[in-house]
């Protein structure tokens, strides 16, 4: 996957959770989904020296990161269980 997008690794993910853990990621609704590409294309420009073009809610992000950091743990349980 490292040669993936981003969008196709996002996919991904949410595939695996769908599968491992039988469920819809709560993340993975379309407003959640725009707010993470949206967040990803700031900081992708700002990763390869561009200055930011546009300014970001910080918290929703946060939120979100939390919220996948915790579906990859329960999918790492379950696996690993």
């Amino acid at each position: 996957m490292r040669g993936a997008g981003f969008d196709e690794r996002l996919e991904a993910a949410i595939k695996i959770v769908r599968e491992v853990l039988g469920e819809e990621p709560e993340w993975a609704s379309q407003t959640e989904l725009l707010t993470i590409r949206n967040w990803y294309a700031i900081r992708n420009e700002i990763a390869h020296g561009d200055p930011p073009t546009q300014l970001f809610d910080v918290p929703p992000v946060i939120y979100l990161a939390d919220a996948i950091g915790t579906a990859l743990e329960r999918v790492l349980g379950a696996i690993q269980s």
